[in-house]
């Protein structure tokens, strides 16, 4: 579909405008744009590399992040978490045979605390209303392993239901998510050092216009 993207926050931002100006390049929407690449004549920009894994390796941190994914509060027992991974295990375990559901890592700085984490990206689209199934989304989404770091789990799980792609500005990472309906955003970690905790904040908000 063709599109038209507007700038309506941040625009006082070098971020915000080059990333707008790379959008220019695809007018031409092939399914969200959560998909643009970024334009060779925007070198400050870079994607971030995944190395694909085989998911059936990884049942137990799977697991965990499903767990994770209701129960952001950390709230729950153990008894509740393991009720909620049984709602879901076999449509997942279905999922990952069939080769829909994927799983990736890549090591980069996740939340700004001058540290290199290693991250798994875990799904399989990611727009999330393409696979909603019964309350759960397979959507992407980001996880860091408690045992490799368990501040930088702490701090991407508060997000873990929210589809999220990391990318390069300038050697930073940032984060491109969905605003909701014709707008997406690019987040930025931002340290509460007064909670211990990382906001993602919002820099830059666009608006597609059709």
């Amino acid at each position: 579909m063709a599109a038209e993207f507007q700038l309506v926050k941040g625009n006082q931002f070098e971020l915000c405008q080059d990333y707008k100006q790379n959008l220019d390049y695809y007018p031409e929407l092939e399914e969200t744009p959560m998909y643009i690449p970024f334009h060779l004549d925007f070198s400050d920009f870079r994607e971030v590399e995944w190395v694909d894994l085989v998911p059936g390796e990884y049942l137990e941190e799977i697991k965990i992040h499903v767990q994770d994914q209701w129960d952001l509060r950390g709230r729950l027992t153990e008894e509740e978490r393991f009720v909620q991974w049984e709602k879901r295990k076999d449509k997942i375990l279905q999922k990952l045979a069939e080769g829909t559901l994927r799983l990736g890592k890549a090591s980069f700085d996740a939340n700004h605390d001058g540290n290199r984490e290693t991250v798994y990206r875990f799904g399989q689209h990611i727009w999330p209303s393409l696979y909603k199934e019964d309350g759960f989304t397979f959507a992407w989404s980001l996880f860091v392993r408690p045992a490799d770091d368990e501040r930088a789990s702490q701090q991407l799980r508060a997000y873990s239901r929210t589809p999220l792609i990391p990318f390069y500005y300038k050697g930073r990472v940032f984060y491109l998510g969905g605003g909701g309906g014709y707008e997406f955003e690019i987040l930025e970690p931002n340290e509460l050092s007064t909670l211990n905790k990382v906001h993602l904040r919002n820099v830059c908000m666009f608006k597609i216009i059709k």
